[in-house]
């Protein structure tokens, strides 16, 4: 080899990362905002310099439609895939993770409250676009009284492959975009009898609040379906035309009753003129549109997003059995149009609409699982249809129906890879809330690295994404329905000779949010119900305790309880121990008193096997005080006692009684959700004086 051959190896050609081209740029994101972190220029107020403005890029992906499902109380936003290419990979690898928070606000904009975040999946998919998808996220929202109209705005962030951080309403995603929508909350449909005095203003006599139960719920009173004449009554100064609100009434009649019972149930109307104006109506968008529908790949659900335009027309206020839209969903997964399942939602007439309206989510459960393939079979597609119509059925045999109030909606949407579920086989498939494809249930019985949760689409471990999870609390087991069968599920501590049947009751919810409260037999074998009144398809739960591996797994039987096949054994790794902290103060001793500007020192301890994080903060923060500082990462545990050093500097801090507050947490997976982890915490207390 000559010198200049020698010369030219291992010699590398360095790219300025200042000229890259889009979509390299795009392809290398993390790393240049590990760079530089504005790099893109999306930080409003940040130190460094941008170098390729991009700001709400939306021409990979856009956030479209936003809805309330006020049936299960799930956000839920559909996002259109716009690309071929640009996700991070195949089906076969990772991809990337379209990610979505949602915020909520109840005084027009000027406060939002961070709801949370969730994400799904995307790769490299060829061939026709858009693709839509769904991401959901269920919340806790106050019902009020029916008087009342509860309409809070919606704000949503996309932002691929960057979770918008907490708490950041004004976030600027690189790619991505923001869409604020108006939702409607429900009114009670049970109330509390102290809230009932409360908005009666009514005082009880203390001998008789003592001896009632205030907080007994009472069922809220059946709403009334207006009659024809009521409705006609309530419209009569309204800009709602007589054909609305008595097509429903002229259709069953015209199927139903001889034409001359007309003029009885709808007398001083122009029978003629409004028969026209609905025989020249069709496809009517007028009073409510289906905007949006999608697939959410996480919970296998097609959602429709309802545009409600119009203050009237809707039969009646909240506190009234307003009216139905009717959606009806269609799949072609390759041999034409199947009939999937019709959703309705109750609307109301609302005065205080606002002018861009409100938005309402359908959701319904679809078998997804018996259509997969492998990755390497390469992607599928499919195609669905969705048909709105107001107060009228939609016929289940007829996907090219035209309502007369209404509209139809398609999408092509991606069918996620995975073997086909086969019913009559033995599933489980979540376990503690993470795919069991994402557990490494033979060694660890911990989460493999970059576990996701199945439901959500967010990180296991939410500090550190590589690090594995144990599992711990309250384990729901999850797994696909073989419906007209029973299943039994057993655990069993590793080393132990005696297995034990989880036969604590469990609560399921159907598609329109209803729960029951499911019960094993005498054998501990629960019946299958199809996902339609299981919408999560939970099949057990186990209150696990103490900190060994443990096996799981499922025995399917028939209704006799003759027991056919079985699951693998899924290995388990618990951890219920919280972690070890305390905390002290080297100069001068605990809870002492120290002069105004000085340094405090002192040391700490935040330990666990499973560490996840620790905080340190001062207190009040009313008093907007300095914060306590340490060279250890808020994500590494510290050494044993005496542990870490701490230190606050305290000049410019009032004179007055404060508290240094640690916390710290596993990563333990606590409750099978996101936010659950085993916790611990301790205060120390101490005293500025001004000083002499």
């Amino acid at each position: 080899m000559n010198a200049k051959n020698k010369e030219s190896v291992g010699k590398v050609n360095a790219i300025s990362i200042n000229k890259l081209p889009v979509e390299q740029a795009r392809g290398k994101f993390l790393p240049l905002l590990l760079a530089n972190p504005n790099y893109f220029g999306n930080l409003k107020d940040s130190e460094f310099k941008a170098i390729l403005p991009i700001n709400y890029d939306t021409s990979y992906e856009e956030l479209g439609c936003v809805g309330f499902s006020s049936a299960l109380s799930r956000l839920e936003a559909v996002v259109s895939i716009k690309q071929s290419s640009g996700y991070d990979g195949g089906l076969c690898s990772p991809g990337s993770q379209e990610y979505v928070r949602f915020y909520i606000s109840f005084d027009g904009g000027t406060t939002w409250t961070d709801q949370g975040l969730t994400s799904f999946t995307v790769h490299d998919i060829p061939g026709a676009k858009p693709l839509e998808y769904c991401a959901a996220l269920p919340i806790t929202v106050n019902e009020e009284w029916c008087f009342f109209e509860n309409l809070p705005q919606v704000r949503a962030i996309l932002s691929w492959n960057y979770a918008p951080p907490a708490n950041t309403p004004g976030f600027i995603p690189v790619w991505g975009n923001v869409q604020t929508v108006n939702i409607q909350i429900p009114s009670f449909h049970f109330i509390f009898l102290d809230q009932f005095l409360e908005k009666a203003k009514v005082q009880l006599p203390s001998n008789i609040k003592n001896a009632v139960d205030l907080k007994q719920p009472l069922p809220a009173a059946p709403k009334k379906a207006l009659s024809v004449k009521e409705i006609s009554a309530l419209y009569k100064e309204k800009e709602v035309s007589p054909a609305r609100y008595l097509y429903p009434e002229i259709d069953k009649l015209a199927k139903s009753a001889p034409q001359a019972q007309f003029s009885n149930v709808i007398e001083g109307i122009d029978i003629v003129g409004v028969l026209g104006e609905i025989f020249g109506t069709s496809g009517n968008t007028s009073y409510e549109e289906l905007d949006c529908v999608g697939l959410d790949t996480n919970r296998s659900t097609l959602v429709g997003v309802v545009k409600v335009k119009l203050p009237y027309g809707f039969n009646g206020g909240l506190c009234t059995a307003g009216s139905t839209e009717y959606v009806a969903f269609w799949v072609d997964w390759g041999s034409g149009y199947q009939y999937a399942g019709t959703v309705q939602q109750n609307v109301h007439d609302i005065s205080g609409i606002p002018a861009d309206g409100l938005e309402y989510a359908v959701v319904l459960p679809v078998d997804v699982a018996s259509h997969m393939q492998p990755c390497s079979s390469g992607p599928q597609t499919a195609k669905v249809r969705a048909i709105l119509s107001w107060q009228t059925p939609i016929p289940t045999n007829d996907p090219n129906y035209v309502p007369v109030w209404g509209n139809q909606s398609n999408a092509l949407v991606q069918i996620p890879a995975g073997d086909p579920y086969v019913t009559g086989t033995p599933d489980i498939a979540i376990i503690g809330g993470i795919g069991v494809d994402q557990i490494d249930t033979v060694f660890t019985g911990m989460t493999n690295p970059g576990a996701l949760f199945a439901l959500t689409g967010t990180f296991a471990d939410p500090w550190i994404s590589t690090r594995q999870c144990p599992f711990g609390g309250r384990i729901v087991i999850q797994g696909l329905p073989s419906v007209g069968s029973k299943y039994r599920v057993w655990v069993q501590k590793k080393g132990s000779p005696l297995p034990v049947a989880l036969t604590t009751p469990i609560v399921t919810a159907d598609q329109y949010g209803n729960p029951s409260t499911q019960n094993p037999d005498g054998l501990g074998f629960f019946t299958y119900l199809p996902n339609s009144q299981n919408i999560d398809d939970i099949l057990a739960y186990w209150d696990s305790s103490g900190d060994d591996q443990w096996y799981v797994w499922l025995e399917l039987a028939n209704t006799s309880d003759v027991v056919s096949a079985t699951t693998p054994q899924y290995l388990i790794q618990l951890d219920n121990t919280a972690p070890t902290v305390d905390i002290h103060i080297d100069s001068g001793g605990d809870c002492k008193k120290f002069n105004v500007g000085s340094t405090i020192n002192g040391h700490f301890v935040a330990q666990d096997l499973h560490f996840g994080a620790f905080s340190l903060s001062t207190l009040p923060t009313s008093l907007s005080p300095n914060q306590p500082t340490t060279a250890t990462s808020y994500t590494s545990q510290t050494a044993a006692a005496p542990g870490d050093a701490w230190q606050l500097d305290t000049t410019g801090m009032s004179a007055c009684g404060y508290v240094v507050d640690l916390q710290a947490w596993d990563n333990t997976i606590v409750g099978s959700g996101p936010g659950g982890h085993n916790y611990n915490t301790k205060q120390l207390g101490f005293c500025l004086v001004s000083g002499s």
